[in-house]
């Protein structure tokens, strides 16, 4: 009901008994003052306005009194605990160190000194031949070698020249190699142990003798003498021979050969920064393509051989190269001829 119709229903009222007093209640206050003499409708609306704004001002200033004569109450400060002692628990048993993480760790001390210097030789490495602004991204399967994925990044960076590999940069020993164009990518990762350091690089190869069978009428003989790391920095010098398929070794020319190694099971590499004593800075390195958990001793896995020139290096080098690609070569006719035997003999069983 608006004020308006209440007013006329007490001015209704008053008329009838003017004595009598009336009470018109409103939303947050009564008002008791309407027991004057009979007045105009609209005298008695500018009475009430003043009412209501004197009613709401006192009700304001109440309001703000009480809120100052509110006594601040004080934080209550929780009573300070004394910690507890820690309950006696049973000790961690020792972690086992498994047999190729302690092989792996042993073949970073065989090959280097401290680490800084392993970051440092890594850094000096990776600046030397890439380009980081440049990133070119190349789906690679099993099915694709070497030399399919060269002719394809050649392809993408618009390469013309001749003699690029890819090239395997072995962080753990120091040491690169630059991937035959017959091998598959694959199964060189394979080859990596799970926590290595070892990267993939695209770039020229300033030495490619030996990577070719066209390379066949310029392959030097590699025999000579030589010095081979036999026990951690004991170095033997020994007449070393290069076969079809075995490296020699020996003592003198009235003893019998020791295997080196079988370059079926071996991959050559050149050592890239010298990171430890060696007899030379002509390096040679003889790594299995194996796993190093096949190996007890890390001798067996890796070989080092140092020379007196740079030029006798790189002859070694070139001979181990082309005679690992003639073996690899054979194996490729072998299975060729085996596999046609088959289908020979299966067709014989159909008629």
């Amino acid at each position: 009901m608006s004020y308006l119709k209440e007013l006329e229903e007490v001015l209704y009222r008053k008329k009838r008994d003017p004595q009598k007093t009336h009470t018109i209640i409103f939303e947050d206050f009564t008002v008791q003052d309407l027991n004057t003499p009979m007045k105009d409708i609209d005298e008695i609306l500018d009475d009430l306005n003043l009412l209501i704004a004197k009613t709401k001002t006192s009700n304001l200033s109440k309001e703000k009194e009480i809120n100052q004569n509110q006594v601040k109450e004080e934080p209550i400060i929780p009573p300070q605990l004394t910690p507890m002692k820690p309950l006696r628990t049973a000790p961690e048993p020792p972690k086992k160190v498994s047999q190729l993480a302690s092989r792996s760790e042993s073949l970073k001390d065989f090959t280097s000194s401290t680490g800084n210097q392993f970051e440092k030789i890594k850094g000096s490495l990776m600046k030397k031949a890439t380009n980081f602004d440049t990133y070119k991204t190349l789906v690679v399967t099993t099915v694709m070698t070497c030399g399919f994925i060269v002719q394809k990044l050649r392809d993408m960076l618009k390469i013309s020249q001749e003699d690029y590999y890819i090239y395997e940069l072995c962080f753990d020993f120091f040491a690169a190699r630059p991937l035959r164009y017959e091998e598959s990518l694959m199964d060189v990762l394979a080859s990596w142990e799970e926590e290595t350091e070892n990267t993939l690089l695209f770039k020229k190869c300033n030495f490619p003798l030996g990577l070719t069978i066209s390379d066949a009428q310029k392959i030097p003989m590699a025999y000579g003498y030589a010095q081979i790391e036999g026990k951690r920095n004991k170095w033997n010098k020994r007449f070393i021979q290069v076969t079809p398929r075995i490296i020699f070794h020996y003592k003198d020319a009235n003893t019998d050969g020791e295997l080196l190694c079988d370059l079926i099971n071996f991959e050559p590499y050149k050592l890239t920064e010298i990171n430890r004593n060696y007899p030379t800075k002509n390096v040679l390195i003889l790594k299995s393509t194996s796993p190093l958990r096949s190996f007890e001793l890390i001798e067996d896995y890796i070989k080092f051989i140092c020379f007196d020139s740079e030029e006798k290096l790189n002859d070694w080098l070139a001979s181990i190269r082309f005679t690992k690609l003639q073996l690899i070569k054979g194996s490729d006719k072998k299975l060729e001829k085996k596999e046609m035997l088959k289908s020979f003999s299966r067709s014989q069983s159909y008629l």
